[in-house]
């Protein structure tokens, strides 16, 4: 398991691009300390104002870099248009670099307040590997996670004697995918890949995992012609974009990360209609290039999956322990875990309720 990041580490991830949001209260960051002083907050009252600032400067880490994912374009919007400011939160901004551990690390070691990893899995795997955090919100009801072949298989037991590609750990709802289609997954030669798709139709691989919203779209529109098998066809659940924290600083400080995810869901609901503007963020936060029809693509995709599949009579981010039983019971399956962690301690679903009336996000704090 990789070892925390330092804080040092941490900001060279950020390579200059940490975006500080000005505000009441000290800097735990280590930068130069903003005012202290409470002075007609825009938006709420002055004691909510004066919890919030006492949390200090958030530290936010992205899921990979400054890719157009839910949960990360969202929290560059809040940003740039200044809600959280609104709401006497101090944030900066630190694009990832897509391992989960690592991120769960950084969050519980206090370096970070508030991380996105892949989803329900990944938080149960850091919990289950010892590491204190908890869910604090999760986007997506449904697998964002896809298996992707050449045309040429048209059923998956032709990867028997093959080999599949996967990126940090093999996703348990693509093994519960090829064991219900009666797969015999023990015959499949399972590697680790980079992030580089056309491992696929070069022939290094014959299978890959990848995202509705990336690998697939890529692909495709460089003219390969390839073939997606999704897990939700074949009734295995799934979540993903899953933000989390640390249970002892979101139990000290449950205002601030009530208003970060206040402000991140107004920002989410403002960028269906301000897709550009949103995407222009992520473009001035890259320092790695920036495919601007790509990750148009990858917000549309994955917004779509989130709008399309709600908890019944909730909004953006509410989190339950239903939610998460499906791929508790896939990593005990697979044994890729050693015991259950306790749903009701990594599952804190009781920020976004906080925040939220029915489907709507309660926009500005009362």
């Amino acid at each position: 398991m990789p070892s925390p990041l330092t804080r040092s580490g941490l900001l060279a991830i950020a390579t200059a691009v940490a975006v500080a949001v000005a505000g009441c209260g000290t800097s735990s960051s280590g930068s130069a300390p903003v005012s202290t002083t409470v002075s007609a907050p825009k938006l709420i009252g002055h004691a909510r104002c004066s919890q919030n600032q006492a949390a200090g400067t958030l530290n936010y880490l992205s899921g990979f870099e400054w890719s157009a994912t839910v949960g990360t374009v969202d929290v560059a919007a809040a940003a740039a248009n200044g809600w959280y400011k609104d709401l006497c939160l101090s944030v900066e901004l630190h694009p990832g670099n897509g391992n989960p551990s690592t991120a769960a690390q950084t969050v519980a070691s206090g370096q970070t307040a508030v991380a996105e990893v892949g989803g329900a899995s990944d938080v149960l795997s850091a919990v289950a590997a010892g590491i204190p955090v908890e869910a604090i919100a999760t986007y997506g009801n449904v697998p964002a996670i896809t298996l992707i072949t050449m045309a040429s298989v048209t059923d998956l037991h032709q990867l028997e004697g093959k080999t599949l590609g996967y990126k940090n750990v093999m996703p348990p709802e693509l093994t519960a995918m090829l064991q219900k289609l009666g797969v015999d997954v023990k015959k499949i030669k399972e590697v680790g890949v980079g992030y580089d798709p056309t491992v696929l139709p070069r022939g290094q691989v014959q299978a890959l995992t990848g995202y509705k919203s990336s690998e697939v779209p890529t692909l495709r529109r460089d003219g390969y012609n390839v073939r997606e098998w999704d897990p939700d066809a074949y009734g295995i659940s799934g979540t993903f974009n899953s933000l989390i924290a640390a249970p002892s600083f979101a139990k000290a400080h449950p205002t601030a990360i009530e208003d970060f995810l206040r402000a991140t869901f107004h920002a989410y609901q403002w960028c269906h209609t301000n897709v550009a503007s949103c995407l222009a963020n992520e473009a001035k936060l890259s320092q790695s290039g920036f495919d601007a029809t790509a990750e148009r693509n990858r917000w549309n995709v994955e917004s779509g999956l989130v709008d399309g599949h709600l908890l019944a009579g909730r909004g953006v981010g509410a989190e339950t322990t239903a939610q998460f039983q499906p791929e508790l019971d896939l990593l005990l399956a697979d044994k890729l875990i050693p015991k259950a962690p306790d749903l009701e301690t990594v599952v804190a679903g009781q920020y976004v309720a906080a925040v939220e009336s029915g489907s709507t996000v309660v926009w500005p704090a009362p």
